[in-house]
């Protein structure tokens, strides 16, 4: 009932979120298929607070949106989702798809659906605008939806932040010592 309630009152702007999110890894990615990378010489953290406290103030730039009515949502759904594209595209020049997925995929499964929720809660205000427009009045305010989606937010960025710290080096370190 928890995700149905969010998906119920923010469902455009999840897809909307989404769209801008894909649309910027997309170009990301076709940038990053040409212009690699540079390696980083810098060892990986093995501490999920890192990550936690690291994907924390980013989506406080998504949810940032309900002060700016939007627009620093927008503007970092593109950006991360550019950053994304870039470096997934950049990182399969030097090694193959799959390998390229398992620095990704394992806490990537909750840190992207965690910004795409983050980015649809900053655009709440634009939905506010568009049915105040429409003439649905009184535009209420979902606050109980709203708070849903911030426990949500937090919940996914500490599985990501504990998958990225304590999963995926091992994943990564079992892809080397296979393949390498």
């Amino acid at each position: 009932m928890f995700t149905v309630n969010i998906w119920r009152e923010f469902r455009y702007l999840l897809l909307a979120a989404l769209l801008m999110y894909g649309v910027a890894a997309i170009a990301g990615a076709a940038v990053g298929s040409f212009e690699p990378m540079e390696k980083s010489a810098a060892e990986i953290p093995r501490d999920p607070l890192y990550y936690i406290g690291h994907n924390s103030r980013a989506s406080l730039l998504f949810v940032s949106g309900l002060l700016t009515i939007g627009m620093s949502s927008i503007f970092a759904l593109f950006a991360n989702g550019f950053m994304i594209g870039f470096s997934v595209a950049s990182k399969m020049q030097e090694t193959a798809f799959a390998a390229t997925m398992m620095h990704v995929v394992p806490h990537g499964i909750f840190e992207v659906p965690a910004m795409i929720l983050a980015g649809a809660v900053g655009l709440y205000p634009l939905q506010l605008i568009i049915r105040y427009a429409r003439g649905i009045k009184p535009v209420r305010i979902a606050w109980v939806q709203l708070a849903q989606s911030v426990v949500l937010i937090a919940a996914l960025i500490a599985a990501a932040g504990v998958v990225e710290a304590w999963i995926t080096p091992h994943i990564i370190e079992s892809i080397l010592s296979v393949g390498g």
